[in-house]
């Protein structure tokens, strides 16, 4: 009988990348031979998620009696940080992170906190120090955790090669950080995904203050930002001083009222046209006469996606006709005729198929070039 032909490495890891979301499907994998085992791990491992002291504990002897487990991992998740028997001590254990676990992970791309909370107090210089030797990391994600400009200014500024900053919502600090956290980086973002929506109206002042005496003014050029509509102003000097460098903008102004009257109070104060080099545009509530508004602000002789975040509630006919009318008289004509991706993303009650359909019949120019993509709002799953 003839051996079985060794398959290629991309193509074994291409294989068990389809099956990396079914625990069972990649124990067979891993049961297959020596070179489909060695394969599976990598998958298996890629992502790593801690919510516990214990579990910690248990990470780190894992990774101290097979070393090369931690070469496989690619991202490093912490929490949620859930209250034990006090609140406090539920992130108590983080300040072991830096201690324990960079020397046992030198190619960790992504860190992720969910839900930090009281990091304040327990974050403290020696932490923020020891945060540094996470050499690898290029991405750094705050996920609903509780933050002030200072604190998320020292997390960013701990990673020495932070690409990527993202931050899921902030909610408020409950403890009173009585000296400011060391700045032992200067870190050259490229990317920031910024969610100050449901914070106070100082926030996005603070986080201006600082970033433009960074050098990551510098080095940006993707910007995903969501505020309240009626804090929007510290937004417009942002743009002006990084828009001419910017290939991407995605911009969420969240309304208090849901009224289209809040938007319109925005377009004395806030300008995107400095922003004169996009290729990728993203605007949520685009039936808005303000949100059309930005779209005559920006050439589109460079832009080649453009996205809208949509909400339908009940049926696509009589969801603001108006709205849809403005929009289509913008985009649904040759001046955006190089554009090669118009993606509207719903999120609403409305069956995504009577969407598309409606969709088709407003912008019909768009629909022939099949330039015209529908999809549905992708909920991640926060556990």
């Amino acid at each position: 009988m003839k051996e079985a032909i060794p398959l290629p490495v991309e193509l074994i890891d291409e294989i068990v990348g389809y099956a990396k979301l079914d625990r069972r499907s990649l124990q067979a994998c891993a049961s297959v031979c020596k070179a489909w085992n060695a394969v599976t791990r990598a998958h298996v491992f890629r992502r790593v998620k801690v919510d516990d002291e214990p579990k910690l504990s248990d990470l780190e002897s894992l990774l101290q009696a097979n070393p090369d487990i931690g070469l496989s991992v690619r991202e490093l998740t912490f929490g949620p940080f859930t209250p034990t028997k006090t609140y406090r001590a539920s992130i108590r254990w983080a300040v072991r992170i830096p201690q324990v676990l960079p020397p046992l992970l030198p190619l960790v791309q992504t860190i992720r906190f969910v839900r930090l909370s009281d990091a304040g107090e327990y974050c403290d210089a020696a932490f923020f120090r020891g945060f540094t030797a996470f050499a690898s990391a290029t991405r750094l994600v705050l996920d609903d955790s509780a933050l002030n400009i200072p604190t998320l200014r020292a997390f960013a500024c701990s990673l020495p090669r932070l690409q990527e900053l993202v931050v899921l919502g902030m909610l408020p600090l409950m403890v009173t950080v009585w000296k400011a956290p060391p700045l032992v980086c200067r870190p050259r973002f490229t990317a920031l995904m910024l969610d100050f929506a449901v914070q106070p109206s100082t926030t996005m002042a603070d986080f201006l203050d600082w970033f433009q005496k960074s050098d990551a003014r510098h080095t940006v050029r993707s910007l995903d930002l969501a505020v309240k509509v009626l804090d929007a102003k510290p937004v417009n000097s942002l743009l002006a001083a990084i828009g001419p460098t910017l290939e991407h903008l995605g911009l969420k102004l969240q309304a208090l009222f849901s009224s289209s009257w809040e938007f319109d109070l925005i377009k004395g104060a806030v300008s995107i046209a400095p922003c004169r080099n996009l290729r990728s545009l993203r605007l949520f509530n685009p039936l808005t006469r303000a949100m059309v508004a930005f779209l005559k602000e920006v050439p589109p002789k460079n832009l080649h996606t453009l996205t809208f975040h949509v909400t339908l509630g009940k049926s696509f006919d009589t969801e603001n006709p108006e709205g849809f009318e403005l929009l289509a008289r913008e985009i649904d004509s040759e001046r955006y005729g190089d554009v090669e991706t118009v993606h509207f993303v719903h999120d609403g009650f409305i069956p995504l198929s009577e969407v598309r359909k409606g969709l088709q019949k407003v912008f019909p120019a768009l629909h022939k070039r099949k330039a015209l993509h529908v999809s549905e709002e992708d909920r991640p799953c926060r556990k």
